[in-house]
């Protein structure tokens, strides 16, 4: 685990940061959140740790220290370190085209008018390249769910008929069947022009274990889970922990909280689910941790060094030009690195989120690292609550 540290020794509010206990267990006295666990770092210290609400209301178990999450997007990230350490080890440039390893991805289509299901489908001007797959500008697209659940556009719609993902982000395919069906599919944009969050990340899973010779989960805990500590982090929840893991919740209606995804029927308890590098990950919050400390330390965690820091500066540098879009977090546009999201207005820092409320943004200027791991579908108040009290408790 990690010790805390007292907030005065990392120039933070103690009385500030103890309103966060009295805001998150509101949201869960409201019944917004089963639970909630949350943690706030500054110079690589912890100065505040939080265990509120249920991780399984209906075995009325806590939210505990070691509980396990579904992590969503944040596997995002890892899996972009991923990438990067084979790019660190030579194994291909940013900008190599995709179809170097894949040559199907010499045939992908584009959607003329991005507006229109039946729009006329026109060639290629660029290929797909290793930087279009970090930055989700490739031209893919993913299933409607993961935009809004109320938002159709006609890419999300072909890619929701493909069913190659159900909507909590769990491949229903093999990777080598989930690229076969992508190069059928048309890009709602050529290659490097717009910003269009996808199934890059899945993409990318199967080029990591394409390329390294191994499979992607084990590439993965080879090279990243097993050398920063990150004995809590999988695919799958293996059977001697699954006491450790709850439902998924949906966001708060008339009724109340519902299951989405129960731990007994859930994808996520079988050894053979497919590895999604998109969302796919189980984690606990101190793995999570170790994992955000390393990329605000430059790539290093106590002499372990991942990506060298030249790769992690690129990495949560904005990549996206001035007409490329990119995400949205209320009125505010985001820019993105590679596998990063990054600010490019207002406080720097870089982070990202999943659709089942978690988060985790480091803040470079302030040196402060705030997460959050609620299992909420779609509901990011805890996360918004905790990432304003945070800046609202620095000190100094």
């Amino acid at each position: 685990m990690f010790e805390i540290n007292t907030p005065e020794s990392v120039g933070m509010s103690a009385s500030r940061l103890s309103e966060i206990d009295t805001a998150m267990q509101a949201l869960i006295d409201q019944g917004k959140f089963a639970g909630i666990a949350t943690l706030i770092a500054r110079y690589g210290k912890v100065a505040h740790f939080g265990c509120y609400g249920k991780l399984d209301l209906a075995l009325d178990t806590p939210i505990q220290a070691d509980s396990l999450f579904r992590i969503q997007s944040l596997t995002k990230p890892i899996t972009a370190v991923a990438a990067l350490i084979l790019h660190d080890e030579g194994y291909f440039d940013l900008d190599d085209p995709v179809s170097k390893w894949v040559p199907e991805f010499k045939n992908f289509k584009v959607m003329k008018d991005s507006t229109d299901i039946n729009s006329e489908r026109v060639d290629l001007e660029n290929e797909i390249t290793f930087r279009h797959l970090l930055t989700h500008t490739s031209g893919l697209a993913y299933s409607v769910w993961l935009h809004s659940p109320k938002q159709v556009v006609p890419i999300d719609e072909i890619y929701r008929d493909a069913k190659m993902i159900n909507p909590i982000g769990i491949l229903l395919l093999p990777l080598q069947e989930i690229i076969q069906k992508v190069v059928g599919l048309p890009l709602i944009a050529q290659p490097g022009t717009t910003w269009y969050y996808s199934v890059a990340s899945d993409v990318l899973g199967y080029l990591i274990g394409l390329i390294s010779g191994k499979p992607f989960d084990v590439f993965l805990r080879e090279r990243i889970f097993e050398p920063l500590g990150m004995h809590d982090t999988s695919f799958y929840v293996p059977q001697g922990k699954i006491e450790r893991f709850g439902p998924l919740y949906s966001a708060p209606d008339e009724n109340g909280l519902s299951v989405i995804d129960d731990v007994a029927t859930s994808d996520r308890i079988r050894p053979d689910i497919v590895p999604s590098g998109g969302g796919g990950l189980v984690s606990s919050i101190s793995d999570y941790y170790r994992f955000m400390l390393m990329l605000a330390n430059g790539g290093e965690l106590e002499g372990v060094r991942i990506l060298k820091p030249d790769t992690v500066t690129e990495m949560t540098t904005n990549q996206l030009g001035a007409n490329m879009g990119g995400p949205h977090f209320g009125a505010q546009q985001q820019g993105y690195g590679l596998g990063v999201g990054v600010s490019v207005a207002g406080a720097p820092r870089f982070g990202w989120l999943g659709i089942s409320g978690t988060m985790a943004w480091f803040y470079p200027r302030k040196e402060m690292l705030v997460m959050a791991m609620p299992q909420a579908y779609f509901n990011w108040e805890a996360s918004d609550t905790l990432l304003r009290m945070a800046r609202e408790a620095i000190a100094t």
